[in-house]
């Protein structure tokens, strides 16, 4: 460490608007010289010349042949890219996205000179969060009631739908989705049936609801069918009032949260996006390419189209984050342990340290909108 220190001097670190830093400070002389030599073997290993092979050309043919200047910027770069984030350590920096990097002073057996303008995670002002999330769950009257007509209904539309597409497979399918399977199926059948209330047409066939019927898609006869179904509706009820109490507390703490939010962060909910996108399509079996295409869409249109909600959930994960340091919210090491465990057997590739550090936040995250709804 005390060495890697002795690498640069003069380090100083000028706070800038939108949450950006500017750090500027020079490379040792001495260690310029180090990244000198470094960068002539770097550059010999993959230059070749008439009459030598590539690799094995004598340094100083190299050197006259190529240019000190373009050495000593090899150099700098060399340098830079391997001192930046000690420096960004030294100095306590939580820096975001990519740094832009400039050099101010680069002569061969001098000090080198440079600047670099970072995003830096933001200051965040939060609001009195604890009343906020007490006054929106208030607000929220609902009850997940489930009244017999329901029933019915989404039970003459897994009949039609039974008969219509003559499927097989029922619940077997959805219950890995879902605890019971019906949940997601009758949301899926209301939005794309579009039956209305009374319609019918002169030539339909009434629903034929026997055991038989109820046994094709999983249950033991009508009676469990109909319990099954009035458990996946109330739950699926109970799920949408929650998702409205929690929409609810969090909007309302970011509106009254003061932050500065840096562009970097949402240029990386932006690259998130997109990186979500291209998997879902190619597991759809589709290229990336003939998606935009049959969207008529450029990357540039859908990273427009998608900035608002990357704003929210750059927001979003700032104030939980925040929340969950205030009131020290950290998920105990076996829970951590055993979500990334999980993830890692569907994942076989994932670093475990990493896949431990995204668990970790993710579950803190979980537990402080929790806490929220909660109070």
């Amino acid at each position: 460490m005390e060495e890697t220190l002795k690498q640069y001097q003069y380090i100083k670190v000028k706070e800038l608007p939108h949450s950006e830093a500017e750090i500027s400070g020079e490379v040792t002389s001495l260690a310029m010289k180090e990244y000198f030599e470094r960068a002539l073997q770097h550059v010999s290993s993959n230059v070749s010349f008439p009459g030598f092979r590539k690799g094995h050309v004598p340094q100083e043919i190299v050197l006259k042949r190529v240019g000190e200047a373009v050495i000593l910027e090899e150099a700098a770069d060399i340098s830079l890219r391997e001192l930046y984030p000690q420096i960004v350590l030294d100095e306590k920096l939580d820096v975001v996205g990519a740094p832009k990097i400039s050099v101010t002073k680069l002569q061969a057996g001098e000090a080198l000179g440079f600047t670099v303008v970072t995003a830096v995670m933001p200051k965040v002002s939060l609001p009195s969060y604890k009343r906020i999330a007490k006054r929106e769950t208030e607000k929220i009257k609902d009850v997940a009631e489930v009244v017999d007509k329901e029933v019915e209904e989404t039970l003459t539309l897994l009949w039609k739908q039974r008969n219509v597409h003559e499927t097989t497979n029922g619940l077997t399918s959805l219950t890995t989705s879902h605890p019971n399977g019906f949940g997601r199926l009758t949301t899926g059948l209301q939005t794309s049936t579009n039956i209305d209330e009374g319609e019918k047409k002169e030539d339909e066939v009434a629903p034929n609801l026997t055991d038989e019927f109820a046994r094709s898609l999983g249950a033991k006869d009508m009676a469990d069918l109909r319990e099954k179904i009035l458990v996946g509706l109330r739950q699926e009820k109970e799920m949408k009032i929650k998702e409205k109490k929690q929409n609810a507390i969090l909007e309302s703490i970011i509106k009254e949260t003061k932050v500065d939010l840096p562009e970097a962060l949402v240029e990386r909910e932006l690259d998130k996006m997109t990186e979500r996108l291209k998997d879902e399509v190619r597991h759809a079996g589709f290229s990336y390419e003939k998606y935009l295409e049959y969207a008529k869409k450029t990357e540039a249109d859908l990273r427009k189209d998608w900035r608002e909600g990357a704003i929210r959930h750059a927001m979003t994960e700032l104030v939980l984050d925040h929340i969950a340091e205030v009131e020290k919210i950290l998920p105990s090491d076996e829970e951590v342990a055993k979500e990334a465990q999980a993830l890692g057997a569907r994942y076989k590739d994932v670093d475990e340290e990493r896949a431990r550090a995204y668990v970790k936040t993710l579950l803190s995250r979980e537990k402080t909108l929790r806490f929220l709804e909660e109070l």
